[in-house]
């Protein structure tokens, strides 16, 4: 009944009456998108403001912090300077209480020199032998009078005549009483008569069995032979340090001296364990013994953080220092009755913590944590974190500094950013670091959103990495700024409004959001210092348009109700009619996968333009597109899949070729492209340049898999090369093979020569074939020399190709062909096989070698049972599987990835090692790096060629040095010619090198005879091995 209505002339008056109803409907969709225009810009309007309203106070509230920092900066010097001016009075009153004992001494000592009754006693004892009682009792008398301890009398030979106490010890040597006294009394005896008053003191020794220790004071006798000497009141001594000051609890005074070169206390400690005689080290005392007056931090015994003073003594024959230390805790994180003003501080500017330290990274003091003093957060659980970074970034630039939020790992998963400034010395160099933990809290509250932004407005931040820095109040429980960060790579928004706030844009656009749902989005770019973010402020847009919901139902309803009944026969007529005649269309000329036009209308299209060529003299082109590893992804995925990748490249074609160009699919994973009146053929190439650059974008199919596609193009053109449209597929499809051959993911024009270059492509593929079947391959091996053992530790197997005719032929002549043909499976399992049976040979004839690495295609990495065939090998040849090092090239390291990923985990779970081979040549980005198992990287050497010459190249090994020792992968350099190189390499801390400044490749007895005479120790100045090169 359909098709007879459709045969009908009625249906033509039919059409004229629809058509009077589309004036109607024309109209009031003109009305409905004016008015939704200016809804939109009212929306667009409010919500830039509320985005630039909240970077205004995100800059408000970071310039704060800054000035919060500086006036805490400001304060803390001048606590620190009050310090150390109570600090240096303290120690002024030890020292001059110190120099007013000894001076006492040496007046008591030198009145004892003129005692007229002593000289008489030593001139009895010396003439006649006689010390009475008497003599005892006038001589403790004397003794006791000048407040002295002991009292002995020597004659001019240094020995003991008369003592007050220990008569054991007259007719002794000196030596005997101590043995610095006897060094002493030579000084004394030394002097001229002019000096012969003249007290010298005697440094504290041990004395006798019970190792006590004592100093003693000499002095000679005033016109007669002989010297009268004192015992140094020791515990008098110690009261002087040890006397309380009113100023600070943990002040601490001690004396320490230098003998033969080590240093030892020389009064007792009371606050710490320590005497007379233990030994004492510090810079603090060097420099007070070599004559240093000054106060600085150090670390105390027990490893304390300390304010120390120290000064020299300067008393005859003694060789001291006066050594004053204090808590810095004390001396400087309280103010005024005592109360502690940085945690005042703390709670007045909502800071998690507060710290002050070190210049060497310890923590001197903390608000909250005490039990984390004197840790160094320049490494242990602090090394790496954002807090270890913010001090040293203050460390290097002297200035204020602000890490970006992350989890507080030492302690907790909360994210806290840490603020940091300098308070810098008279030298300018760093005194103190004065730095806050900053809580996300009033972030958030900074990024509330509006109430005037409705039910789904939302404000947040997005930090560099993709990552909240400010809590979603849409869906706080999975996009908190807590559950973002400690998720990662799962948590990461990466929708084109942060992208581009990120590069550096602002705007307002229509995007899907992190939810899935379509907003209106107002994008701009914040940074402070060296933290940068996107500020998003977004509305969803069913809630934007909601004015528009009863407009655009009200208009609906008029129109619909006109032709619903009218036309709707019609309608449905039309549908069917214009249904089937697209069917019918689309099984004769269209690809049915796709929907692209298939090889039939392609051929008649391409006839039909090389006509209008020529009558208009322009040109036409037809491209010839083959896909890059789409084999691979059927092999491995399944034909479902591949179907829904060639839907996807088919539409990218189709955006990359222009409104007149015809894009058919003409089988399998080959397009085409039919190009006309065109004026040269540069704009063949430039489209070429665009497909090739579209499709190196990676492909996602519905199922989160991700592919990377390249594809091949062959150019001809219409008249340079033909007017026969066969001859011109054919010849684009020739030179869309020579673009392959080349490298493939490039195009190619085509040429006369590449008939010839297909009859060559054969011959070599039948070369291959039978240098396979007769064994015409060999191996060279080249050395890895180790850099810190400065030994050869590993050695490259590299495979030539020995033609009985063309002679060695180099592997980039034939590998690429291997690979396309699939030879390389072959090739490479018998290079494995070669180079593991060689290596365990060496292994057992002693050579120390500690691996080999084989280099291993793509093809044999994506082979499911790759795991299996080397274990097979393994085993037949007893090869520990830690000997062996596979090196995979990065730019294949992403064809299908799932495959790759799983291959190599098995291959490490086994023990193998595992290199990215010419690391930077490729993607290099770390998404991919992070989730494959290798040990190593190495550096292509076409960074390595100018890297003495070419800052770009230093600047870049360095990046990749310093991202592999982050990540803990070994580095390898490849391809180091010159003695500069190797130099670089090894200041940059480069792991491993090879190359021709050490050595070719050589064949496997060459090989043995240089690791026998390898020199270790030439290695940083004269080359291992001179060589010419072979490739």
């Amino acid at each position: 009944m359909i098709k007879r209505f459709l045969r009908s002339p009625s249906s033509y008056q039919r059409w004229i009456f629809a058509a009077g109803i589309i004036p109607i409907i024309f109209l009031g969709l003109i009305s409905y998108y004016t008015i939704r225009q200016d809804i939109l810009k009212t929306a667009e309007t409010h919500l830039h403001t509320v985005a630039a309203d909240r970077k205004k106070a995100l800059e408000k509230f970071f310039l704060q912090q800054k000035l919060n920092l500086e006036n805490m900066k400001e304060e803390t010097a001048t606590l620190y300077g009050n310090a150390k001016k109570t600090l240096h009075l303290i120690q002024n009153r030890k020292k001059e209480s110190i120099h007013n004992y000894f001076d006492n001494v040496s007046a008591k000592l030198t009145l004892l020199s003129q005692n007229m009754l002593l000289k008489n006693i030593l001139q009895v004892r010396e003439k006649q032998g006689i010390f009475s009682s008497g003599h005892r009792d006038m001589l403790r008398s004397i003794a006791g009078k000048l407040s002295v301890k002991n009292i002995y009398l020597l004659n001019d030979k240094g020995t003991i005549t008369v003592a007050t106490t220990d008569t054991k010890l007259i007719g002794k040597s000196i030596k005997t009483l101590a043995p610095t006294l006897e060094n002493t009394w030579k000084i004394a005896k030394s002097k001229s008569k002019n000096m012969a008053q003249s007290v010298i003191f005697a440094d504290f020794a041990p004395v006798g069995r019970s190792n006590t220790y004592k100093a003693f004071a000499l002095a000679a006798f005033e016109g007669a032979s002989g010297y009268v000497v004192v015992e140094i009141d020791k515990k008098r001594l110690n009261a002087i340090l040890h006397e309380k000051t009113q100023e600070y609890s943990t002040a601490e005074s001690f004396l320490v001296g230098r003998r033969f070169d080590k240093t030892w206390l020389r009064s007792d400690l009371v606050l710490e364990a320590g005497g007379i005689g233990d030994p004492r080290h510090s810079n603090s005392i060097t420099k007070g013994l070599n004559g240093l007056s000054g106060i600085e931090i150090a670390s105390g015994a027990s490893g304390e953080t300390v304010l120390n003073a120290y000064d020299p003594i300067s008393i005859p024959g003694l060789n001291w220092t006066l050594q004053t230390t204090v808590a810095l805790e004390e001396a400087i994180a309280v103010k005024g009755g005592r109360k502690e003003y940085f945690k005042t501080f703390m709670n007045a500017h909502g800071y998690n913590d507060l710290y002050l330290i070190t210049s060497d990274g310890h923590i001197a003091y903390s608000v909250k944590h005490e039990a984390e003093y004197n840790t160094n957060i320049l490494n242990g659980k602090f090394k790496n974190t954002n807090f270890s970074k913010a001090v040293e970034k203050v460390l290097r630039t002297k200035r204020f500094a602000i890490m970006d939020y992350r989890p507080y790992k030492p302690a907790h998963d909360d994210p806290v950013s840490f603020i940091a400034t300098a308070l810098l010395n008279d030298s300018m160099d760093v005194e103190l670091i004065i730095a806050a933990q900053l809580p996300v809290k009033p972030i958030n509250d900074i990024m509330k959103p509006r109430s005037d932004m409705g039910r789904s407005g939302e404000v947040f931040l997005v930090g560099n990495d993709g990552l909240m820095r400010s809590d979603s109040h849409l869906d706080p429980k999975n996009r908190s700024v807590k559950t973002s960060l400690k998720n990662g790579h799962n948590g990461i928004i990466d929708t084109p409004d942060v992208k581009k706030a990120l590069s550096g844009n602002e705007g307002v656009e229509e995007i899907t959001d992190y939810r899935g749902v379509d907003v209106l989005s107002s994008y701009m770019p914040f940074s402070v210092e060296n933290v940068r973010w996107a500020l998003i402020s977004k509305m969803d847009m069913d809630e934007v348009e909601e004015p528009l919901q009863q407009l655009k139902i009200k208009t609906m309803l008029n129109v619909m109700f006109f032709m619903a009944i009218a036309y709707l026969l019609l309608a449905l007529i039309e549908r069917e009619r214009k249904k089937h005649d697209k069917e019918l269309r689309r099984l004769a000329y269209y690809d049915k996968l796709t929907g692209l036009p298939n090889r039939t209308l392609m051929t008649n299209r391409l006839e039909q333009a090389i006509r209008r060529s020529k009558r208009l003299n322009t040109k036409t082109a037809i491209l010839a597109i083959d896909l890059d590893r789409f084999k691979y992804i059927n092999e491995s995925f399944g034909h479902q899949v591949g179907d829904e990748v060639l839907k996807i490249v088919a539409q990218r074609i189709n955006n990359s070729a222009g409104k007149k160009d015809t894009v058919s699919r003409i089988g399998g994973d080959e397009f085409a492209v039919i190009m006309e009146s065109l004026k040269n053929s540069s704009e063949a190439s430039a489209l070429a340049e665009k497909i090739i650059a579209d499709m190196t974008s990676v492909v996602e199919d519905s199922a989160g898999r991700r592919f990377h596609i390249g594809c091949s193009i062959g150019i001809s053109i219409s008249p340079d090369n033909s007017n026969d449209k066969d001859l011109l597929v054919k010849y684009a499809d020739s030179a869309m093979f020579a673009a392959k051959e080349k490298g493939r993911n490039r195009y190619m024009f085509y040429r006369d020569s590449m008939t010839e270059a297909a009859v060559e492509q054969m011959t070599m593929i039948g070369n291959l074939r039978q240098a396979i079947e007769e064994n015409q391959f060999v191996l060279y091996y080249q050395p890895k020399i180790d850099l810190r053992s400065r030994r050869v530790t590993s050695v490259e197997a590299l495979i030539r190709w020995e033609h009985p005719e063309f002679g060695l032929i180099p592997p980039d002549k034939f590998i690429p062909v291997a690979e396309r043909t699939g030879l390389i499976v072959d090739i490479g399992s018998w290079v494995l096989r070669e180079a593991c049976s060689s290596f365990a040979s060496w292994k057992e004839a002693g050579y120390t070698l500690e691996s080999i690495a084989v280099n291993f295609s793509t093809q044999q990495l994506q082979c499911r049972e790759c795991g299996d065939t080397i274990t097979s090998v393994m085993k037949e040849i007893c090869f520990h599987p830690d000997w062996l090092e596979l090196e995979i090239t990065e730019t294949t390291l992403i064809d299908n990835l799932d495959i790759t990923r799983s291959n190599m985990d098995k291959l490490r779970n086994m023990g193998i090692k595992l290199a990215i081979d010419d690391f930077g040549t490729g993607y290099s980005s770390l998404s991919y790096l992070k989730q494959l198992p290798v040990a190593a990287i190495k550096i292509d050497r076409s960074f390595i060629r100018d890297i003495e010459n070419d800052a770009n190249d230093i600047a870049i090994v360095r990046a990749i040095i310093a991202m592999a020792k982050t990540l803990d992968y070994t580095v390898v350099a490849e391809g180091v010619e010159t003695k500069e190189q190797l130099d670089i390499l090894t200041d940059e801390s480069c792991d491993i090198v090879q190359g021709y400044y050490f050595a070719k490749p050589m064949p496997e007895n060459m090989l043995l005879e240089y690791l026998n005479s390898f020199d270790q120790k030439n290695i940083k100045t004269t080359p291992l091995h001179t060589a010419t090169r072979l490739d």
